[in-house]
């Protein structure tokens, strides 16, 4: 009848009933009755974000959460996974309610693919999922008298979600999760405590000499790495899932990926990538096909972390720009056009191509750092082959054309990456503008090294040994034409200009000359 509402009843020992509370309203009279006989699990998964569920275990009815709180014996355990070797854009977490009476439990793990995966991402996650459970039993069984008690290991996480959230900044971190945490919070009666566990106890102890919570937060560790090993056997495969959250009434995905974070900047990255595209189709540049194929994302997680002064260099560099004689002839008249070391008409594209015998001598010392690093940072043996001998012919033969001193052949695959470097272009090459093809094949050959090197960091690091090889043909040019006290004449060996562009690395680009 419309106006009744549920109540959970407990029986006493003399055969009488007490009710404990009232539940929600089954029908409110307005015709809305979707929540009728909806049951605790169906209530839950109701509130979205089914990919967070969709691996529940528990060996009874999850019911009797509601009686281990009233008891006292429920012990709430969650802990997450990241693991940037497997994969940099992945994280999970696990999680498990126990009755340490009953034994009973309800548990889940999961696993998130975003651009803003990280081991602290995965700890708030499976902390989420813990509050919204107890949110939905709340919600299920109406006002609950008492709080539960949440274990973690992780202290940041505790912090967090143990304040309380008025406003979430659209600048702060997850802040996804966080404007979840305050609805959930704004909704709940409880203020559940939350207490750190020390994590990986076992490595120390037995598992039978730890504490339950002990006990239970190594559950959910295996768990959570197992999730995030499984997600990352199934990244290759097309995949429909939207990782929104539960009660999340909004999300902002740019370019398919979810923004967790401010969208401000994520927007002036993809507007500015579809201007350059556009342009660099118009002037012929590159094809919107080519300009596809670069891996555009790494060659942005490198200047990101450069300073402004160089961000402002590379740019000028790469749209031709910069201070070289064909620029600056045009408004200064009396300034030479010429290449202050080989004499030749001067522009952008000259930079690595100089044929004057020091600047050659300079690229081979690059190349020779980039064959170190190349076999330092586990390389696939055919790219530490061609790349540098593709470098060294300063574009003067394509990829697919060299021919090795030592008459190696190269392999199907290698050829193939050669051919997407040549669409590209030598001097882009240079300026750290590499192929997903380059990509995929070195990401495949970490995989089979069982190397603690990432995909991420080793395309980071190649193309800062390719923005150092151009860096450094700059410093050379400008220290032999601009030197305050000596001249191109008087550093005159090799000797001499290396350890002046040592220096000038040493002091950064702020004390050369603009130009």
């Amino acid at each position: 009848m419309p106006g009744m509402v549920p109540a959970v009843l407990e029986e006493l020992q003399d055969g009488k009933l007490r009710k404990r509370s009232d539940g929600q309203p089954l029908w409110n009279g307005s015709g809305d009755d979707d929540d009728m006989g909806m049951s605790f699990l169906d209530r839950l998964k109701s509130k979205g974000g089914e990919w967070m569920w969709e691996t529940l275990e528990y060996n009874a009815e999850p019911d009797w959460i509601f009686d281990a709180m009233i008891r006292g014996s429920l012990y709430c355990v969650t802990d997450g996974s990241y693991n940037a070797s497997l994969a940099t854009d992945i994280c999970g977490a696990a999680w498990i309610f126990y009755c340490s009476e009953t034994s009973n439990c309800l548990q889940g793990e999961f696993a998130e693919q975003s651009e803003s995966a990280d081991s602290y991402r995965g700890e708030q996650l499976g902390m989420l999922a813990i509050h919204l459970v107890l949110a939905t039993m709340e919600e299920h069984y109406g006002e609950i008298p008492t709080a539960s008690q949440i274990y973690c290991d992780n202290k940041g996480t505790i912090q967090t979600f143990s304040r309380k959230h008025k406003r979430v900044s659209a600048t702060v971190a997850n802040n996804d999760i966080l404007r979840v945490l305050r609805r959930i919070q704004g909704k709940s009666k409880l203020h559940h405590r939350i207490q750190h566990v020390k994590a990986h106890q076992d490595d120390h102890f037995d598992l039978h000499m730890l504490d339950l919570e002990e006990q239970l937060n190594y559950n959910c560790d295996l768990r959570a790495k197992r999730a995030v090993k499984n997600a990352c056997s199934r990244k290759g495969e097309r995949t429909s899932t939207i990782y929104s959250l539960p009660m999340e009434s909004a999300a902002v995905y740019i370019e398919g990926e979810k923004q967790t974070t401010d969208i401000a900047k994520a927007l002036r990255y993809h507007i500015g990538k579809a201007n350059a595209r556009r342009f660099y189709a118009d002037e012929k540049i590159m094809d919107n096909e080519t300009f596809d194929s670069v891996t555009w994302e790494d060659l942005r997680n490198l200047l990101q972390r450069r300073p402004k002064m160089y961000q402002l260099w590379y740019g000028k560099q790469c749209s031709g720009f910069c201070g070289v004689g064909a620029m600056v002839s045009r408004w200064d008249k009396n300034e030479s056009s010429k290449c202050p070391n080989c004499g030749v008409h001067e522009t952008a594209d000259h930079l690595n191509r100089c044929s004057n015998k020091i600047r050659r001598a300079l690229l081979s010392d690059s190349l020779r750092d980039l064959i170190e690093w190349m076999e330092d940072h586990d390389t696939d043996p055919e790219l530490t082959c061609w790349l540098p001998l593709y470098l060294q012919k300063q574009g003067h033969k394509l990829f697919v054309d060299l021919i090795h001193p030592a008459r190696v052949k190269m392999n199907q695959r290698m050829r193939q990456v050669g051919h997407s470097l040549d669409k590209i272009g030598w001097r882009h090459v240079t300026e750290g503008k590499l192929s997903m093809a380059l990509r995929s094949m070195q990401a495949d050959y970490l995989r089979q090294s069982h190397t603690d090197v990432t995909i991420d960091n080793w395309m980071r690091g190649l193309i800062d040994q390719l923005l150092t090889l151009s860096h450094t043909q700059w410093l050379c040019r400008n220290l032999t034409k601009h030197h305050r006290t000596k001249g191109a004449k008087a550093l005159a060996t090799k000797e001499d200009i290396r350890k002046e562009i040592e220096l000038q690395l040493d002091m950064g680009a702020d004390s050369l000359p603009a130009e």
